[in-house]
């Protein structure tokens, strides 16, 4: 702790810890349900700084793939309906980096 922490409201230790942050890499995971031309569930995905996407619906693997930076698409199987509870985790170089859960 330095004198302008005491002083001037901890500046010192944001500015230390803002670059911490800043050296960390960036995620995003954002994930959303639709519906296929088939009428199936399908998830439209948006990442970035991941690699591999794994999808479960209630448990059950679902599909495992490797994905670029941007948009995708990655289709359910047949038994997966409304109800089902949908995990996703984005990994980057083997590493779980973000998850997200949809209940639709």
């Amino acid at each position: 702790m330095t004198r302008d922490d005491l002083l001037k409201g901890n500046v010192d230790m944001i500015e230390a810890a803002a670059a911490v942050l800043a050296a960390m890499p960036v995620y995003v995971l954002a994930a959303q349900l639709v519906a296929d031309a088939n009428g199936r569930l399908a998830l439209d995905i948006e990442t970035k700084g991941i690699d591999r996407i794994d999808v479960f619906a209630d448990g059950r693997p679902q599909s495992s793939q490797h994905v670029a930076d941007g948009k995708s698409r990655i289709g359910m199987d047949a038994t997966v309906n409304a109800g089902s509870m949908i995990d996703i985790q984005g990994y980057s170089q083997g590493q779980l980096a973000a998850a997200r859960r949809l209940t639709p």
